[in-house]
C-alpha cells in the first residue's frame, strides 16, 4: 500500500476492506494516520477485520533505530491498542536484547511474550577492521576497491560501500570513477553508482538491476540499500567511516548483504579512523593483558540480573564509558565478564517517550567541551572494533545466538582469529599476512603483525617518484614559479568571465604551494595531476580543463628556464603577487604579461626601483619572441615623479 499504488487504483483501500487481499503490506505512516482510511473506515465492521489473523512488524529494530527519522514507528503501540484481540509478531534478524525490551514497551506487548531466537551466523563472511588516518583519508579504500592491476570493469568483484553521509558518498563515488577511468580508459558511469533514499524510483530500480546482472560493479550507498537486498553474488561489503550515526544493527544488516549464496566466500571490511581505534590502545599498552582490568574483587558485588519489572536499558552509556573493558573477548571461559560488560553498556530509560532524547543528551558534550568520537559511537560498535577476540562472536552475543560458541565458520572467520597464534584458524593458515580475499589484502587489518621490511633507500624513493629535474631548486626559482602560476590562474579567471569566481577557486593556494614545493619532481603531466590530487583537487571536477593543465605545465617549464640575476626575498601566496610584479620596469612588466602564455622562455634582468640612480635592464629573448622591439638595451633614469608613481601603485 503505497502512494503510487493508490494513485494508480484510487479504490485500493475499498478492495482491502472487502477482503479481496489475503496479505496487505503497509507503512506505519499510512496505517497510523488518524485521519487516514484505515483508522476511519477499515477498523470498523468490515470483511477485512473479520478475516485478520495477525499483524507482523517486520524489521522491528527500526522502532528504535529510526525513531527520529520516522517518528510513526514509535506509535505502532497505538495499532496494538486498536487491534487488541489480534496477535502481534515482531520480526528482525538484528534485534539485541536491550532493543527487544524497548520494542516490547513501545508495542504494548503482553507479558509474558514468547521470544523465539534462531541463529543468524554467516559462516561464509570474513571480517576485517582497518585503520585510516582520518575520515577524509580515502586512499586505502580506493586501493582496495580499484587495485592497480584492474584493466576492465568485470575484474572488480561486486562491492557495496556504505557511508552515513550522502554528500560524502557522492564525492567518494566520483573519486572511484576517476580512478577507474585512469586505469581502464573507459567511462565508469554505470560501473560505479551512488544509491540513497532521495533517488527517484526509476533510478533505484535501474541500479538494482544493473548490479544484479553485473553491469554495475560498485554501489556507494546509505542505509537505504542495507535491508531487503538479496543479490547472491555480492563479494565485498565495506563500511567506510565510523561515527555516532552508525548503529550496531545497521552494521550487521550491511554485512548481511554479502555472500547471500552460502557457497561464496565473502568479506566485510570496516575502515575506522585512528582516533577511534586508539581509544583503548593506551590502556592495553599499560595493562599488558585484557584480564588485568577484570581482576577486581568488587566487580562481582554488583548484581547482573535484569530487572524485568523496570524500564529497559536502552540508552547507550557515553560520558562514563570505561574504554579499558572494550577489548574483552567473548569466550565460554569469561561468560560472567561478558554478561556484566553487556549490562554496563546501556542505562535504564526514564520514560519510553523521552528515550531517544535521553540518548541524544548522553552523547552531547557541554558547550566548548565536545565529546571524543570514541565516546559518541554506539557501544556495541566500539566493542566490535576493539575486541581482542572473535568479531563474529560479538555479533552472536549481541543477538543471543543459540550457536554462539560452535565453530562452524568455513573460512578464516575474522582478522583477530586469523592472527591469534593460539587459535586453530591461525594454525590452519600459514603466511596469513600475504593472503587476499577478493583482492583485499589481509595485511590491511589492525590485527596484522607489523612488517619488518627495511626502509626503502633514497634511490628507491626517487625511482618511485618518477623522473626529476636536474640540480637544486633555489628560493628565487620557486618565487618565479609561484609568480607564473599566479598570473596563470588570474588569466583563467579573466577568460571564464563567470561572476564571483576567484583565483582561489581556479587553483587553491595549498595546491599551488605544493606544486611549487615539489616542482623538482613535476616533469610530466601525470606527475602534475598526482600532486594536485594529493589535496583531493581533481581536474575533472574543477574549473580547469585538460588544455589548461597543459598550459600550466608550459608555464612551469618557462619559469624553470628563465635567467634570474637579482635575488628576491621569498614571497608567500598570501602576499599580493601584484606587489612582486611592480618590482619590474614597466616595459618588462608589459613584456611578461604578453608573453607568459607563450612557449618561449624569457630571460629577464631585475633591478631595484627604489634606487634613484641610473639603472640598466637587459630584456632579451634568445628564442625569438615576436616582441622584438622590447629585446634591446633600455636606459631608464628614475626621476622623483617616477618614484612617486610607483609609491601610488604600491
Amino acid at each position: 500500500m503505497t502512494a503510487d499504488n493508490k494513485k494508480k487504483d484510487p479504490k485500493l483501500w475499498q478492495k482491502v476492506d472487502q477482503g479481496e487481499y489475503n496479505v496487505v503490506y503497509v507503512t506505519p505512516e499510512e496505517i497510523l494516520d488518524p485521519m487516514g482510511h484505515f483508522m476511519t473506515t477499515t477498523v470498523k465492521d468490515t470483511p477485512f477485520m473479520k478475516k485478520i489473523v495477525c499483524v507482523a512488524v517486520d524489521e522491528c529494530h527500526l522502532i528504535w533505530d529510526w525513531e527520529m527519522f520516522r517518528p510513526k514507528y514509535r506509535m505502532i503501540g497505538n495499532l496494538r491498542l486498536t487491534l487488541s484481540g489480534v496477535p502481534f509478531v515482531c520480526l528482525s534478524a538484528t534485534l539485541s536484547a536491550n532493543v527487544a525490551a524497548y520494542v516490547h514497551e513501545v508495542c504494548h506487548l503482553e507479558r509474558p511474550t514468547q521470544l523465539t531466537t534462531i541463529t543468524n551466523k554467516r559462516d561464509n563472511i570474513n571480517i576485517i577492521v582497518s585503520e585510516i588516518e582520518n575520515n577524509q583519508d580515502t586512499a586505502p579504500l580506493l586501493k582496495v576497491v580499484v587495485p592497480p592491476g584492474i584493466h576492465a570493469f568485470p575484474q572488480i568483484p561486486k562491492t557495496l560501500i556504505f557511508l552515513d553521509d550522502v554528500e560524502a558518498g557522492i564525492r567518494l563515488g566520483n573519486e572511484l570513477q576517476y580512478r577507474l577511468t585512469e586505469l581502464t580508459g573507459m567511462n565508469p558511469s554505470v560501473a560505479i553508482v551512488n544509491y540513497y533514499s532521495t533517488l527517484d524510483a526509476e533510478s533505484k530500480s535501474e541500479h538494482f538491476v544493473n548490479l544484479k546482472n553485473g553491469n554495475t560493479r560498485v554501489i556507494v550507498a546509505t542505509d537505504a540499500f542495507a535491508m531487503g537486498v538479496n543479490i547472491r553474488d555480492i563479494a565485498r561489503v565495506i563500511q567506510f567511516r565510523v561515527d555516532e550515526k552508525l548503529q550496531f544493527s545497521g552494521l550487521t544488516q550491511r554485512f548481511g548483504r554479502a555472500g547471500r549464496d552460502p557457497r561464496l566466500e565473502a568479506v566485510g571490511i570496516v575502515f575506522a579512523s585512528r582516533n577511534v581505534l586508539s581509544s583503548t590502545r593506551k590502556w592495553n599498552e599499560d595493562l599488558g593483558k585484557w584480564e588485568d582490568i577484570w581482576d577486581d574483587p568488587e566487580l562481582y558485588e554488583e548484581s547482573i540480573d535484569e530487572d524485568e519489572d523496570g524500564l529497559p536499558n536502552v540508552v547507550p552509556v557515553s560520558k562514563e564509558r570505561e574504554f579499558a573493558r572494550f577489548s574483552l573477548p567473548v569466550t565460554e571461559e569469561n561468560k560472567r565478564y561478558v554478561k556484566f560488560h553487556s549490562k554496563r553498556l546501556f542505562m535504564e530509560i526514564k520514560s519510553v517517550k523521552e528515550a531517544y532524547r535521553e540518548a541524544k543528551r548522553e552523547v552531547t558534550g557541554r558547550r566548548g567541551q565536545e565529546l571524543h568520537m570514541s565516546k559518541k559511537i554506539h557501544p556495541q560498535v566500539l566493542w566490535f572494533l576493539q575486541t581482542l577476540g572473535c568479531r563474529h562472536r560479538i555479533m552472536g552475543h549481541v543477538y543471543q545466538d543459540p550457536k554462539l560458541y560452535e565453530k562452524t565458520h568455513k573460512y578464516w572467520c575474522c582478522d583477530n582469529c586469523l592472527f591469534d597464534k593460539s587459535s586453530s584458524i591461525s594454525r590452519r593458515y600459514h603466511n596469513a599476512s600475504g593472503m587476499e580475499c577478493h583482492g583485499v589484502p589481509v595485511s590491511i587489518s589492525v590485527s596484522a603483525p607489523p612488517r619488518n621490511d627495511p626502509p626503502p633507500s633514497a634511490a628507491a624513493v626517487e625511482r618511485a617518484r618518477g623522473p626529476a629535474r636536474p640540480g637544486l631548486i633555489s628560493t628565487e626559482r620557486e618565487n618565479r614559479i609561484r609568480y607564473r602560476l599566479t598570473l596563470f590562474r588570474d588569466h583563467i579567471v579573466e577568460e571564464l568571465k563567470i561572476p564571483f569566481v576567484t583565483a582561489e577557486m581556479i587553483l587553491p593556494d595549498p595546491v599551488l604551494e605544493d606544486i611549487v614545493y615539489n616542482v623538482k619532481h613535476i616533469v610530466t603531466l601525470q606527475q602534475l595531476h598526482r600532486t594536485m590530487e594529493k589535496h583531493h583537487f581533481h581536474v575533472r571536477r574543477s574549473l580547469l580543463s585538460e588544455e589548461d593543465v597543459k598550459r600550466m605545465m608550459v608555464m612551469i617549464d618557462m619559469a624553470m628556464m628563465e635567467r634570474i640575476e637579482w635575488t628576491t626575498p621569498r614571497l608567500s601566496v598570501d602576499t599580493s603577487i601584484r606587489h612582486y610584479g611592480k618590482q619590474l620596469m614597466c616595459s618588462v612588466h608589459t613584456h611578461l604579461d604578453r608573453c607568459y602564455s607563450s612557449s618561449h622562455p624569457i630571460h629577464v634582468g631585475f633591478f631595484n626601483p627604489a634606487c634613484n640612480r641610473t639603472k640598466r635592464c637587459n630584456v632579451s629573448n634568445v628564442h625569438g619572441c615576436p616582441q622584438r622591439h622590447l629585446s634591446k638595451r633600455i636606459n631608464h633614469r628614475w626621476s622623483p615623479a617616477t618614484t612617486r608613481r610607483n609609491q601610488r601603485l604600491d
